[in-house]
């Protein structure tokens, strides 16, 4: 009776063990696809803002083009009125101040026109902080989900409270966690149940094993492993050694010397 009445609680803990879990899962995902949205916006803005400076630049160099040839017609103008003539100084002093009146009101067209564009640009230009402080919210709550993961690995009763092909789950996900990167390495499995179509982006988000293999194979564990790589390579440039120092030294396939 006692042996069953222990099993039972047992029972009942891994219940509630697992419980917690699949709720940091569901709360990894609503973060996710938060994420994502919120970088799908950020994406766009950036996209119409590179967009909106090839038509911006295209716009000026049209109409430096335009007031060279002005400035071409004008000179013509100048030589033809430097013909000598008729006419008295006075008309002469008159024109001259028209002249003087008509460039400063152009020279003062010319800054209304470059505030009112550098206006434009800041009202284009995409909120690159927004974007920095959505990254870094992601990868804390990746960070806290992977220390949860952890935990269970690390507790030496969980093989008491879960099954063991759970914990080989479990452990596999975590396989995907890189510390340096504060990421999880994207899914090799295929895109997860909860994504709708494949290859949405939603597929390579965490917190899903539905389709994590079953059993787990040594072939597994080298596509867990060579996700992990890939991430690393375009995250930091490098795959970091996990081993210790004299590990990462002695030759490979030595022994005691």
């Amino acid at each position: 009776y006692h042996q069953q009445n222990q099993r039972s609680w047992y029972d009942g803990a891994g219940r509630a063990a697992w419980g917690c879990i699949c709720e940091a899962r569901k709360v990894l995902e609503l973060a996710g696809n938060d994420y994502l949205k919120k970088r799908d916006k950020f994406l766009r803005q950036e996209e119409e803002f590179s967009r909106f400076l090839e038509e911006e630049e295209q716009r000026q160099k049209e109409e430096e083009e335009a007031k060279q040839e002005d400035g071409s017609d004008e000179l013509t103008e100048e030589k033809i009125e430097s013909i000598p003539n008729d006419k008295d100084s006075a008309s002469q002093l008159d024109s001259g101040d028209t002249a003087n009146s008509e460039e400063k009101n152009k020279e003062v067209d010319g800054e209304v026109e470059a505030a009112a564009v550098v206006e434009k640009v800041d009202m284009k230009k995409p909120n690159y902080g927004e974007n920095a402080a959505n990254e870094r919210k992601w990868k804390d709550i990746q960070s806290a989900f992977a220390s949860i993961l952890k935990s269970v690995l690390s507790n030496s009763a969980s093989h008491l409270l879960l099954k063991r092909d759970l914990i080989t789950k479990i452990r596999l996900e975590y396989e995907l966690w890189c510390p340096l990167c504060e990421l999880f390495a994207p899914n090799p499995f295929g895109p997860t149940s909860g994504s709708k179509e494949n290859g949405t982006p939603s597929s390579a988000l965490p917190g899903d094993i539905s389709n994590f293999p079953h059993p787990v194979t040594a072939e597994h564990w080298k596509m867990i492993a060579a996700s992990r790589r890939e991430m690393q390579i375009k995250e930091l440039g490098f795959v970091p050694v996990t081993g210790t120092l004299l590990q990462s030294l002695a030759p490979s396939g030595g022994g005691k010397h």
